[in-house]
């Protein structure tokens, strides 16, 4: 009976420890269950997700990039990771040196910042995007990485594109309309009285 009291009390110490270690299990799984789902959950989103990081020599690399990019731009995500000038390369040449200025700013300011760019995909098209981030600072409050939402807006900009030019042309027939004929006359007009010129 001594020994079965002896095993009892042993067994009393040790049990909250085994709870905790059952609990630590528990929390693990459910570490691991909510990364899986959140990664499920970024990567169905109608927009690409990123963490960037910024040097001064080397540009912008990726930390991660969400696999959306692919389809927006047909680069896959493991070149875009594994090489940072792919990404540098492919913003449209006119758009280059001011959207890198700006996310170099953003990333030393720390603070918000909303971006519109193009981008040339692999296959040559033009790609317009949104770019929605914050500067994420490291342990000593210094600049460490860009977290951001890359957001494909081309087809707004086509639909835009598409308003206006049915604003101004006959549905049918698709010629000028009077909108468009009263905009180009009173232009005529204004010319014609700057140079005394008979309409």
């Amino acid at each position: 009976e001594a020994g079965h009291t002896s095993n009892s009390m042993k067994l009393n110490k040790i049990s909250p420890q085994l709870h905790f270690l059952d609990c630590n299990k528990d929390r693990k799984k459910n570490m691991d269950y909510s990364k899986t789902n959140f990664r499920k959950l970024v990567e169905q989103l109608p927009y690409t997700s990123y963490v960037a990081r910024y040097d001064q020599s080397d540009g912008f690399s990726f930390l991660y990039i969400s696999p959306q990019i692919e389809k927006i731009l047909g680069i896959p995500t493991d070149e875009l990771l594994n090489d940072p000038e792919i990404f540098n390369q492919h913003i449209h040449p006119e758009d280059r040196e001011r959207v890198i200025a700006e996310l170099s700013a953003a990333h030393t300011s720390g603070k918000h910042f909303t971006l519109e760019f193009r981008m040339l995909a692999r296959n040559g098209q033009v790609v317009r995007l949104w770019d929605d981030g914050t500067s994420i600072p490291d342990k000593t409050g210094g600049p460490f990485s860009i977290q951001g939402i890359l957001r494909d807006t081309t087809e707004y900009g086509q639909t835009d594109n598409r308003l206006a030019y049915m604003a101004q042309h006959d549905a049918l027939t698709e010629l000028p309309n009077r909108v468009l004929f009263r905009s180009r006359m009173e232009r005529a007009m204004s010319r014609a009285k700057r140079g005394d010129h008979i309409i």
